[in-house]
């Protein structure tokens, strides 16, 4: 029997210019180390599950502010700036409460096709 395909990945690159990019500096500049941490969570849970988004509800707010020792107002706040310096797009976000971005979603792409998985984007409706 063929093993169910995989849509999440198994590890992401992290740039190291990543904490030079100007919107993560706004998250740093507005909450410290804690936004670094949240930042970081946020993209395993959209690489882990569906590889290129994920839903944001209280569940995971939970599972982020478990993971980055934060509160959830905390959470909360680093989401609402990482929606405002576009780090995630808001506009995605407004209509369907889900976090992505174009950068994410390349990202995703290309990882695909370096391992050769036949993988492709799903377009999210307006």
């Amino acid at each position: 029997m063929a093993r169910p395909l995989k849509n999440g990945l198994d590890y992401f690159p992290l740039d190291v210019d990543f904490l030079h990019d100007r919107k993560v500096r706004r998250i740093v500049r507005q909450n410290g180390s804690a936004g670094i941490a949240a930042i970081v969570a946020l993209f395993c849970e959209i690489y882990r599950g569906k590889g290129y988004y994920v839903a944001w509800d209280e569940d995971l707010c939970f599972d982020i502010c478990d993971q980055t020792e934060c509160g959830a107002d905390e959470v909360k706040n680093i989401l609402r700036g990482c929606l405002e310096v576009r780090l995630f797009d808001p506009d995605l976000y407004a209509l369907h409460t889900i976090l992505t971005s174009s950068a994410l979603q390349r990202r995703y792409i290309k990882i695909n096709q370096d391992c050769k998985r036949k993988r492709t984007i799903d377009p999210i409706k307006s």
